[in-house]
């Protein structure tokens, strides 16, 4: 069977663009309206694509879903710059559970400054701080240091 078009009508504005078909074999005549068919082609598209996103968002097994258990780490970091005179650092470790370490900075006053400390759910966190050394001040504290407006900026 073979579809030989009859007779193609264009009309103006908003009229639809028809097609009239007849099968050789047949005396029935079809006649499709292009408007409704790209209709039923966009029905159909959506459609497709709506059953694609509840297969996809709807998975066939259902499993329990665990929060994962923290891992174990261990971190550590340290700086020691003899021109600067700077010494810090810090470690600290973690058995999947609770979390212990210590960090440490000179002071701008000649004291070591260490922090121990440890971390859960249980005790929150819990610091010992301890100094080392004795704090030494200077005898003669030179001019205060200003600086004049320049008078750019906000203030």
């Amino acid at each position: 069977m073979v579809l030989k078009p009859l007779s193609t009508c264009n009309t103006y504005h908003n009229q639809p663009l028809s097609t009239t078909y007849h099968l050789t074999s047949s005396p029935t005549t079809i006649n499709h309206t292009l408007p409704q068919f790209t209709t039923i082609l966009q029905v159909a598209a959506v459609v497709v694509v709506l059953v694609a996103s509840l297969v996809k968002a709807d998975p066939e097994v259902y499993e329990p879903v665990y929060k994962p258990e923290p891992l174990p780490y261990y971190f550590d970091y340290s700086v020691h710059d003899d021109y600067k005179k700077t010494d810090f650092g810090q470690h600290e470790k973690s058995d999947g559970k609770a979390l212990y370490g210590t960090y440490w900075v000179d002071l701008p006053d000649g004291r070591k400054q260490r922090v121990d400390y440890t971390a859960d759910h249980y005790k929150g966190y819990v610091a010992k701080v301890s100094y080392y050394g004795k704090a030494k001040h200077p005898k003669y504290y030179g001019p205060p240091v200003t600086f004049k407006h320049q008078g750019y900026g906000y203030h």
